[in-house]
C-alpha cells in the first residue's frame, strides 16, 4: 500500500472513534435527563377538601411549580390544570376520578392523582349522567 492509503485508513479509524465517543457522551447526557421513576400510576394526590375526597393514604412525589401545577418529568415545563376522568362508581355511591395533566411542550400526560366524591343521595338524573360518562370512558358502574 502506498503512503496516502495508509493515511486515509488511519484518518477513518480516528473519525469513527471520535464519532463513537461523542455518541456515547450524548447518550449519557440524554439518560441523565430522563425521569428516574416511570411508576406514576401508584402516586395519588388529594385535590379536594378532606370531607369528600381521599388520597388512599399515599402522597405524591411529583415536582410542582409555585402554583401547585405538576412539572413534566421529561421536559421540566409546568403542566396544564388537571383533567378529571371518571372511571368507577362503586357500590357505596362513591365516584372515582383519575386526574391527569398534559404537558404543553412535549404532550406527555402526567397522572397526578385520584379524586373521590360521594354521590349517595344524588338525584337519579345526575347519577345516570355520571353512569353514561363512566361507561363512555370504559369504566365500571356498580351503583
Amino acid at each position: 500500500m502506498d503512503k496516502a492509503t495508509k493515511i486515509l485508513i488511519v484518518a477513518c479509524f480516528i473519525l469513527v472513534g471520535a464519532l463513537a465517543f461523542t455518541t456515547g457522551m450524548l447518550i449519557n447526557i440524554w439518560k441523565e435527563n430522563l425521569p428516574t421513576s416511570y411508576d406514576t400510576l401508584n402516586k395519588t394526590v388529594n385535590h379536594t377538601s378532606p370531607d369528600n375526597a381521599t388520597d388512599n393514604g399515599k402522597s405524591s412525589t411529583l415536582k410542582r411549580d409555585e402554583y401547585g401545577r405538576p412539572i413534566c418529568p421529561y421536559c421540566g415545563i409546568s403542566c396544564s390544570a388537571p383533567i378529571k376522568i371518571p372511571y368507577l362508581l362503586d357500590e357505596n355511591g362513591i365516584l372515582h376520578r383519575a386526574c391527569y395533566a398534559s404537558c404543553p411542550n412535549c404532550g406527555y400526560r402526567v397522572y397526578v392523582g385520584e379524586e373521590t366524591t360521594n354521590l349517595a343521595g344524588a338525584p337519579e338524573n345526575v347519577l345516570e349522567s355520571w353512569r353514561e360518562e363512566i361507561r363512555a370512558n370504559g369504566g365500571e358502574v356498580y351503583y
